[in-house]
């Protein structure tokens, strides 16, 4: 897809109102900075654990914000965000496992369904469900909890975040 991104690449450089671009994986950050070096670049590390050093090795990368997991200790979160600027963490939503622009549950469904639903189980821990989405976007696979930090956020308003992501997909 690497035309496709230079093409966005070039689209956003030529915006007057600056554009950050949050992405997943670090190695995109070598691909920005050759072609649109001059746009802000944030790494999206909540379905990891990067840890403090880990995140300044991504900052001496190049890139400039983290939304962080919050798997962190809250030990680990306060150095984190008292060390780093421009952090989040996300507070509330499901976390997606992975996405496909192929749809692979079309053939589940009898009729042409924009959106179709199903949930898979683990079967070693059956307690475990698994949203699956086929939209017209393409494939979603979600984790079998959603994060949830809103009973915490008497702790969390006293970090140095930059922000919240609140993720609503899927949800009404």
């Amino acid at each position: 897809h690497v035309p496709l991104l230079e093409e966005l690449f070039t689209l956003i450089s030529t915006q007057e109102s600056p554009i950050t671009l949050r992405v997943q994986d670090p190695g995109m950050i070598e691909l920005i900075q050759i072609h649109a070096p001059s746009i802000s670049c944030h790494l999206s590390t909540e379905t990891g654990n990067a840890n403090r050093l880990g995140l300044q090795s991504y900052q001496e990368l190049g890139f400039s914000g983290f939304t962080l997991t919050n798997e962190l200790k809250l030990s680990d979160l306060t150095q984190i965000t008292q060390e780093i600027p421009n952090c989040e963490i996300q507070v509330q939503g499901p976390i997606l496992l992975q996405y496909s622009l192929r749809r692979f549950l079309t053939g589940l469904s009898k009729k042409n369904k924009l959106l179709i639903e199903t949930n898979a189980y683990d079967s070693e821990l059956p307690n475990r469900q698994f949203t699956f989405l086929d939209t017209h976007h393409g494939h979603l696979m979600y984790a079998h909890f959603h994060r949830c930090l809103i009973p915490q956020l008497s702790v969390l308003k006293n970090l140095p975040l930059h922000s919240w992501l609140v993720d609503t997909r899927g949800q009404s």
